[in-house]
C-alpha cells in the first residue's frame, strides 16, 4: 500500500526533495527530531481556540521531536512541541488529505513546486458540519528538504483574532 501522500499527490510525489519523499513515504513507524519555533496566538479568543485544539499556546524555541506512527490507511501525527503534545490523524478521503483535530476536520490538497510541498485547506468540518468558505481560516503548511533536513513552516490566522499559531523548523532526516 502506497503512502497517503504518495495516494494523494501520483507523479507530483515523485517532485518533491528526497527528505520529503523519506518522511512522507514512510513504511513503519518512525521518530524524528529538529527544532522548531513557535509564535503563539495573538488574541485572547484565539488563546482559547488553540487550547481546546490543543495547538501550543507558549512561545518557545527549542528542541522538537516528531512522532509519525502508522496504521492502516491512517497516520497518528504526534508534534513534541516544548511544553505541549500536538496530535493529529491524517487520512485520504475522496483523493484530499484529511487532517483531524478532535471532532474538527481539515481538507487539503497538495502541490508540488520546485522540491517543495504545499498544503493547500479546501475545506473545514466541524462534527460533521461544513463550514462555508468565508468562515475558513488562512491556514498555510510548506515544507521543503535540503542539505539532510526537512523544513516546515505552518500555521494560522483567522480574521480579526490574528494569529493562532505559526511554527517553523527542521527535522533531521537519516
Amino acid at each position: 500500500m502506497s503512502s497517503l501522500y504518495r495516494q494523494v499527490m501520483g507523479s507530483q510525489f515523485d517532485k518533491l526533495a528526497p527528505e520529503l519523499r523519506k518522511l512522507h513515504d514512510q513504511v513503519t513507524s518512525q521518530i524524528f527530531h529538529g527544532h522548531c519555533d513557535i509564535q503563539p496566538a495573538e488574541s485572547r479568543i484565539a488563546r482559547c481556540i488553540c487550547r481546546m485544539m490543543r495547538l501550543p499556546t507558549r512561545e518557545a524555541c527549542d528542541a522538537f521531536t516528531f512522532e509519525l506512527r502508522l496504521l492502516p490507511g491512517q497516520e497518528i501525527w504526534l508534534r513534541h512541541f516544548p511544553h505541549k503534545l500536538m496530535r493529529s490523524t491524517m487520512c485520504v478521503e475522496s483523493g484530499q488529505l484529511i487532517e483531524r483535530f478532535g471532532v474538527v476536520k481539515f481538507k487539503f490538497n497538495l502541490a508540488a513546486d520546485k522540491n517543495a510541498l504545499t498544503m493547500n485547506l479546501i475545506g473545514i468540518s466541524v462534527c460533521g458540519i461544513s463550514l462555508p468558505r468565508r468562515w475558513l481560516p488562512n491556514l498555510w503548511g510548506r515544507e521543503h528538504g535540503a542539505n539532510g533536513k526537512f523544513y516546515f513552516d505552518a500555521g494560522a490566522s483567522w480574521g480579526r483574532l490574528g494569529r493562532l499559531v505559526a511554527y517553523t523548523g527542521w527535522l533531521e532526516i537519516v
